[in-house]
């Protein structure tokens, strides 16, 4: 019985909490939004054009911590929501759709800019949604992450990337930013990312909502990645014995 007591108790910790509060939704822009803090770090956004779906993950195995509500400073004047952690304020406006993510010192780090949504046509999905998500990041704000894309650039600026896996290429939709926050698109189908002049986006087939997660752990990269370890899971590290030389005898 104790051992058993003790595996539940090291369950909870490793998914974050024992219950699930209730989030924050709004009707914003016209679209269903729906905001909630999964930790003081980790904020979770799902959008769509009607009812917001109830939407399972293949990969994010955190929930949201107990009483973490009940610890959000909620602040509604006028046309603009803002909630705020120990260490994120999100304001949403919910005239113009925009939605910032800002330190608790008020300092900016990303805008989410828009959502657009389209009737997907044409295969066995038909009927859900095409999602493209914009956001606006800093003219010179270098990004860094996507996975192992079998090539020689670092900073994801400026790119089009497949966010598909291949032989040798795996995608992972999430970046990191210099300034110290993480963004994780959080769908397991045909996605895009995209970066140019007219914003960042994120891009996915066959969705049903828009679904993404805002990392902010006090600025730092060791927060970021401490954060997306909480978020997917815990990696166990390797052997002693798998340090050394790999060589594979596949061919030659």
């Amino acid at each position: 019985m104790k051992q058993f007591s003790a595996f539940i108790i090291a369950a909870l910790i490793m998914t974050g909490c024992a219950s699930k509060d209730k989030s924050i939704t709004r009707v914003v822009n016209g679209q269903n939004v729906r905001i909630e803090f999964y930790s003081p770090s980790i904020v979770r956004v799902v959008k769509a054009p009607g009812e917001l779906p109830s939407k399972g993950s293949y990969s994010v195995i955190l929930k949201p911590c107990k009483g973490m509500k009940e610890k959000l400073a909620v602040n509604e004047k006028d046309s603009v929501l803002s909630v705020s952690s120990s260490m994120i304020t999100v304001n949403i406006d919910k005239s113009s759709g925009l939605i910032t993510f800002n330190s608790i010192d008020d300092e900016p780090l990303l805008t989410d800019a828009s959502t657009t949504f389209a009737v997907h046509e044409g295969d066995a999905d038909a009927g859900k949604l095409d999602v493209k998500q914009k956001f606006i990041l800093v003219e010179d704000e270098a990004i860094f992450g996507l996975g192992q894309l079998r090539d020689t650039s670092m900073n994801q600026r400026g790119r089009d990337v497949e966010i598909w896996n291949h032989n040798t290429y795996t995608s992972i939709p999430y970046f990191t930013s210099e300034k110290g926050y993480g963004l994780y698109w959080d769908y397991a189908g045909r996605s895009r990312f995209t970066d140019n002049n007219e914003g960042t986006f994120f891009t996915s087939e066959a969705a049903v909502c828009a679904d993404y997660y805002f990392i902010y752990g006090a600025g730092t990269q060791d927060g970021v990645i401490a954060g997306i370890r909480q978020l997917t899971g815990q990696a166990t590290m390797f052997p002693l014995w798998a340090m050394g030389h790999w060589q594979c005898r596949e061919r030659y």
